[in-house]
């Protein structure tokens, strides 16, 4: 009996230690979480903007893979991209507070009332200034793509084209083989004597839709099982009132009135 009253003082004792020390582990553990929620917020680096970041990075890393950039390429690949990050951060940085200004009064003009010319002259300032970080983005993406030869921008075209059109046909869960099929149409019509140009503008962006227009028929017509198109077919009738419309930028807002410059989207190749 002496020996049982003995395990039992014991036990007793031990679990009289051991909470304690259990609270404070957990303790700790809270403690750490907090703090590194802390210092992601002081430093400024939301989950969001680190994916976003990643993604563009990771958009370069496809990009010499694609191509088959040498290592000296690789290497001026990546001075070009970190000098436009800088240049962009540059300009977000002598600009954001005139931005912030140029909203702030647009905005109270809205609550106001005031009638849209007289916010007009407040988005044309607004936009005056995105041109220029336009301007800065578009003359260091030239400066990336002369990194690559003429047939290494030919090869990342076909690239960009053949992942635009993979979207449409995501649902269709395509096989590796189909996806290099795919991408040889791709590289065939940007090869051909009339293949759009590089660049922008209403022209090239029209000869670029036409092209992506015949290379969807040729999917569909090469590529897809008698299934995949049956199943696209069946998409493209569905009724409009079962098709979701999407919402533009004012309805997402709630606003009327002009649209202002999209800018906090990260630069793009």
């Amino acid at each position: 009996m002496r020996l049982a009253k003995a395990w039992l003082c014991g036990m007793a004792v031990v679990l009289l230690l051991a909470v304690p020390a259990l609270a404070a582990h957990k303790g700790r553990e809270g403690g750490e979480a907090n703090a590194g929620q802390e210092r992601a917020h002081k430093e400024g680096k939301p989950q969001k903007a680190r994916e976003g970041r990643e993604g563009a990075k990771g958009e370069y890393t496809v990009m010499a893979t694609e191509c088959g950039l040498s290592d000296d390429q690789k290497a001026q690949l990546d001075a070009a991209v970190s000098a436009k990050k800088e240049a962009v951060a540059a300009w977000e940085k002598a600009n954001a507070d005139k931005m912030k200004e140029i909203k702030d009064r647009i905005a109270k003009a809205r609550q106001s009332g005031a009638a849209e010319d007289e916010r007009k002259p407040m988005a044309d300032e607004l936009k005056a200034l995105t041109d220029q970080r336009k301007a800065i983005e578009t003359e260091h993406d030239a400066n990336i793509m002369a990194v690559l030869t003429p047939e290494q921008r030919q090869a990342w075209e076909a690239h960009k084209l053949a992942r635009s059109l993979a979207g449409k046909y995501k649902s269709l869960a395509l096989t590796d083989d189909q996806n290099a099929r795919i991408r040889e149409l791709c590289a065939a019509a940007l090869a051909a004597p009339a293949a759009p140009a590089e660049g922008e503008g209403e022209e090239a962006g029209h000869k670029r839709g036409n092209v992506s227009k015949n290379i969807a028929k040729q999917i569909e017509e090469q590529v897809l099982t008698d299934d995949q198109r049956a199943r696209m077919k069946e998409k493209s009738e569905k009724s409009p009132a079962e098709k979701k419309p999407k919402a533009g930028r004012k309805e997402r807002e709630g606003e009327e009135g002009e649209e202002l410059p999209e800018i906090d989207n990260p630069p793009q190749l």
